[in-house]
């Protein structure tokens, strides 16, 4: 199964053996471009949101029962909290990335095609074999990423309503301490 759903399968990676020059070229990089791109996004968002949790557990106190008061428990969920920040939003950018880049992949591949009909000595075989190889990859391309779309559209939907629906339903002024995590998801998304 990790063969057939692997990163280099997703990124079809290993295909590109037999794709041409250009296209190798372009899409190494689009994946240098790509990944840069997430770090520019995920950065600015991880520093707001360490913003947001520092001030925010700095005014609360966690206790929990059977643990000696001396016990870091602030400090060790303040990081756990972090790291599952990191993870879900890296997880989710991620395929979002990998989404970008499978696209780039196949308009690279059009690009390829079309210089295959400008050089007249191209075989009608070599053409219709690229174009089909083009069309499966396309096909498998909107199965992969059909549910992962959908789920975005739901999830992130129902986050920010349910994000909003918590920051209305407060009593207490709106300050980025009680209503931050809507703020900081905003931004990302």
């Amino acid at each position: 199964s990790s063969c057939r759903y692997g990163l280099r399968q997703l990124l079809f990676l290993d295909a590109l053996q037999e794709d041409t020059t250009y296209v190798r070229r372009g899409y190494t990089r689009e994946l240098e471009k790509a990944f840069r791109y997430l770090t520019y996004i995920i950065l600015p968002s991880f520093f707001m949101e360490l913003a947001h949790k520092i001030i925010f557990f700095s005014a609360v106190k966690i206790s929990a029962p059977h643990i000696s008061p001396g016990f870091p428990l602030n400090s060790i969920v303040f990081v756990l909290v972090l790291v599952s920040w990191v993870y879900r939003t890296g997880v989710f950018l991620l395929v979002c990335v990998l989404f970008r880049l499978t696209c780039e992949l196949q308009k690279l591949r059009f690009e390829g095609v079309h210089k295959l009909f400008e050089g007249c000595g191209s075989e009608a075989g070599v053409i219709f074999k690229e174009h089909v190889r083009i069309r499966r990859q396309l096909w498998v391309t909107s199965h992969r990423y059909r549910f992962f779309i959908i789920g975005c559209v739901v999830t992130i939907t129902v986050s920010q309503l349910g994000a909003l629906l918590l920051v209305l339903a407060s009593k207490s002024d709106k300050t980025f301490f009680n209503s931050g995590d809507l703020v900081v998801s905003t931004v990302l998304k």
